[in-house]
């Protein structure tokens, strides 16, 4: 099986230019705790960013995939926030939630 294959019918993730359709798959979202925080990794170390304040910050167009990180941060008991900044959404992470 070539790699593209594995993209589109394994994780469900078509061809061509996808930024607002970007989604956490399937697969993953339904598999365990560890694969999604892995999941989350990957898309905060390729796509995100640290701001000056040492929070860490992901801009996406992808409304989806914005929440799929969310979703994942939050679980982990990590204070985090959303928001829609134009066209993109921000997905902002500013450490442990305090018990």
């Amino acid at each position: 099986m070539e790699l593209i294959q594995v993209f589109t019918k394994i994780f469900g993730i078509p061809y061509g230019n996808k930024p607002h359709i970007g989604e956490e798959p399937g697969i993953i979202k339904n598999s365990s705790k560890s694969m999604r925080r892995a999941f989350a990794t990957g898309v905060l170390t390729s796509d995100g960013s640290i701001g000056i304040d040492f929070t860490q910050d992901l801009f996406v167009r992808s409304k989806k995939l914005a929440e799929s990180i969310y979703d994942i941060l939050k679980r982990d008991n990590l204070n985090v926030c959303i928001k829609k900044k134009g066209e993109f959404y921000s997905v902002k992470g500013i450490g442990e939630n305090k018990k």
